[in-house]
């Protein structure tokens, strides 16, 4: 996340609520770190990438370029459906 979200300058505090929300899978579990606790433990920057075989992930992982930028898009795209349709029925 570190790594991805700065060249978009994501603030902080969004990074921070993200990971909250979403890094366990289950919003009811909370993640035993804050997202800025979990990123004091990264030494160096991940080797691994993080792959569709992956089933837990139990370290740091680097999501590949590509699948992560079709994600982006799709949700942007998305966002901007929901907007128009909130906008205009």
């Amino acid at each position: 996340m570190n790594s991805t979200c700065a060249p978009f300058e994501v603030p902080a505090w969004k990074l921070e609520k993200y990971w909250a929300d979403k890094t366990t899978g289950d919003p009811t579990v909370l993640p035993k770190w804050s997202y800025l606790e979990a990123l004091a433990q990264v030494e160096q920057p991940p080797s691994t990438e993080f792959t569709e075989d992956t089933e837990t992930i139990n370290a740091t992982l680097a999501i590949p370029g590509e699948p992560w930028l079709a994600e982006k898009l799709s949700m942007e795209y998305f966002e901007d459906q929901e907007t128009a349709h909130s906008r205009y029925g």
